[in-house]
């Protein structure tokens, strides 16, 4: 993957490792303290951006993916900033 990236866009290793931690940084989704997912909300100075959203497959198409989302818009609002 390093090689795709440097040759796409050059490769900054303070950059990616910025990215990775970030991306590496989300929280667990718990449902009656048991974890069905997680979420990573990254700040991209005027936004607060989505990064990674994951549910396990038995708990999904059941309204949590959309109540995460609606989470994110929340933070977003109290931090003035686009989601």
């Amino acid at each position: 993957m390093k090689d795709m990236i440097g040759q796409s866009y050059g490769w900054d290793e303070d950059i990616q490792r910025s990215y990775a931690r970030e991306s590496l940084t989300g929280k667990l989704v718990l449902v009656h303290g048991v974890a069905v997912g997680v979420i990573t909300l990254s700040d991209w100075g005027e936004q607060l951006h989505l990064s990674w959203l994951a549910i396990v497959p038995e708990m999904q198409r059941q309204g949590l993916g959309g109540n995460l989302i609606q989470y994110c818009k929340q933070q977003a609002t109290k931090l003035y900033k686009f989601c």
